[in-house]
């Protein structure tokens, strides 16, 4: 759980946020100490940001996902 309050909601769309911005997970769920009926605002507005930053909507978005370099996973691999 994040806690309660602002300080609850800050921590979650820090740390649900930045997931979701590097394009990690699919699924927002924010937990806070209060009743559950408090996160539904959060949850929502972290996906109305995520929704907006697709490549598929914006422009803007496409453009800079085709700029970045994807990952490539270089580890030495053991058998």
């Amino acid at each position: 759980e994040a806690g309660e309050g602002e300080d609850g909601r800050m921590k979650s769309a820090i740390g649900i946020g930045t997931l979701l911005a590097d394009g990690v997970g699919d699924t927002v769920r924010v937990s806070l100490t209060e009743d559950p009926e408090f996160e539904y605002e959060p949850c929502n507005r972290l996906a109305e940001i995520a929704e907006s930053r697709l490549a598929a909507k914006n422009p803007e978005a496409a453009a800079r996902q085709a700029a970045t370099k994807p990952y490539d996973d270089t580890r030495d691999i053991t058998t």
